[in-house]
């Protein structure tokens, strides 16, 4: 099928699928690793049809792995995509945060979401957007849970499952690690607090994604990202007692309990490939399209939130004004990085009125109108 032709497909999907996508909470066939881009909706997955890995061995685990990953920095709420950077970042240091955000079709998008009566800078499942950025690496992936539990949709264009029990999960971690490749778990933050000062608030129910970089007869080794402008090493290789850390992943499973993107226990996710150059990093051409594309509609999304405002349905304090902004701001870095400066300026202006949203609620009609305008102007730009 035509690239154009996939777009246009997935945008009407896109439309009828809009969901809250947050930090709580397909390798798709048409790729043909020719450079198009693709975005994804993930349907439920049939476990059966997804194979089982068996590359690894339980047996005769050295006694310590310590992997050197890279931080990236933090962005609130997308904490499943922050994580991933890191592993990208493993095999590539010059994958940087704002390519993996715009791989993922983050950044010039709205959308308005019916299911939580916000505007929001994804629309979709955090599945949907994480795997978006993974087929647009050519990533090949690995989903384990425990038998009884939860994939969170995460099979669906996984290359392959690996099911443990409850007793082995560790020791596949281990296995993970001993093969040459970090891990992305997902965790409820509440078990860990006392241990980092990043987690001291942290109240039951905290789901976050990290990422384990090794072990040793002790410990569990995970790095996070950092904050604002602090050191780059400022949450590496962090240490966790095992029993600790099991307890933290085990009760990752809690989150979300009844629902389809509920994640574990002890769930993991890990690359099938150790070979930088599997990584197909895709163009800058093809990014831009895809951000145009998700954005054809941006008019009519603000349109519909402002009516639903306007006739009360609508809180605009439940939107998350700041997580737009960032997102404006992060494309505008990738558009600048690629010498597109007059579209990195118009997307930072952009920042700007997002951010006023949060402070002007009662204007809130006045401004996004105005944003409307510049949403508009800043598309044109993509070219």
């Amino acid at each position: 099928m035509e690239f154009k032709k996939i777009l246009s497909l997935l945008m009407i999907l896109i439309m009828l699928f809009t969901v809250l996508s947050g930090c709580t909470d397909q390798k798709d066939d048409t790729n043909d690793n020719d450079n198009n881009i693709i975005d994804n909706n993930g349907d439920s997955s049939d476990v059966s049809s997804v194979p089982d890995y068996t590359e690894l061995s339980i047996t005769d685990l050295p006694p310590e792995i310590r992997l050197e990953v890279p931080t990236r920095r933090n962005v609130a709420g997308f904490c499943y995509l922050e994580s991933y950077s890191m592993m990208l970042a493993f095999f590539d240091n010059d994958i940087d945060t704002p390519e993996v955000f715009a791989s993922a079709g983050l950044g010039a998008p709205v959308f308005c979401d019916s299911y939580s009566k916000i505007l929001h800078p994804a629309g979709r499942y955090t599945i949907d957007v994480h795997v978006t950025s993974m087929n647009n690496f050519n990533i090949s992936w690995i989903v384990g849970y425990v038998q009884g539990g939860n994939h969170g949709t995460y099979l669906d264009g996984a290359v392959g499952k690996l099911i443990y029990s409850s007793d082995d999960a560790l020791s596949y971690l281990k296995a993970v690690l001993h093969s040459g490749q970090p891990v992305q778990v997902h965790l409820d933050l509440y078990y860990l607090e006392g241990y980092n000062q990043k987690f001291q608030d942290a109240s039951v129910g905290s789901s976050h994604f990290m990422v384990v970089t090794g072990y040793d007869e002790t410990n569990i080794y995970f790095s996070d990202t950092y904050l604002g402008d602090a050191p780059n090493d400022q949450f590496t290789d962090m240490a966790v007692p095992v029993e600790t850390f099991l307890s933290a992943w085990e009760h990752g499973g809690d989150v979300n309990e009844g629902f389809e993107l509920q994640t574990g226990p002890y769930w993991m996710l890990f690359f099938a490939s150790t070979v930088t150059s599997d990584l197909n990093r895709p163009s800058f051409t093809d990014i831009v399209s895809l951000q145009r594309s998700l954005s054809e509609q941006i008019e009519e999304n603000i349109d519909t939130y402002i009516s639903k405002i306007e006739t009360g349905e609508y809180d605009t304090a439940d939107t998350s004004w700041g997580n737009i902004a960032n997102m404006k701001q992060l494309f505008a870095e990738y558009l600048r990085e690629h010498g597109y400066d007059e579209a990195a300026d118009a997307y930072n202006t952009l920042y700007n009125d997002y951010q006023s949203c949060q402070n002007n609620q009662d204007e809130i009609i006045d401004i996004l109108n105005i944003i409307k305008t510049n949403e508009i102007n800043a598309r044109n730009l993509l070219i």
